[in-house]
């Protein structure tokens, strides 16, 4: 059982960490910066964690309290790493701003 909790672990920060870059990338390439929050949702968070597995390899198939977990845990890594992109954007801003 820890095996699997171990790959469905992987699969769902592997998901939110590249959730994240892709909006990240999106922002970048539009020349805008962050700003607010983190603007995924969770039921974004449930089709990217649900894409991200390969549910023909996992048996027996996730239950319905794994797929809410590893939308919850894709969300949370999503989050944690917009919010880290965030501030230090946010730090680079004001710096520049302290050396003007």
């Amino acid at each position: 059982m820890l095996e699997r909790k171990e790959r469905l672990t992987r699969a769902a920060i592997a998901a939110g960490a590249g959730w994240a870059e892709r909006e990240r990338a999106a922002l970048v390439t539009e020349g805008r910066l962050p700003e607010g929050g983190w603007p995924g949702t969770m039921t974004e968070a449930r089709q990217v964690a649900h894409s991200s597995l390969d549910e023909r390899a996992i048996l027996p198939p996730l239950t319905p309290d794994e797929r809410t977990w590893m939308a919850r845990t894709t969300y949370a890594e999503a989050r944690r790493k917009w919010r880290t992109w965030a501030s230090e954007v946010e730090r680079a801003a004001r710096r520049n701003v302290d050396e003007d």
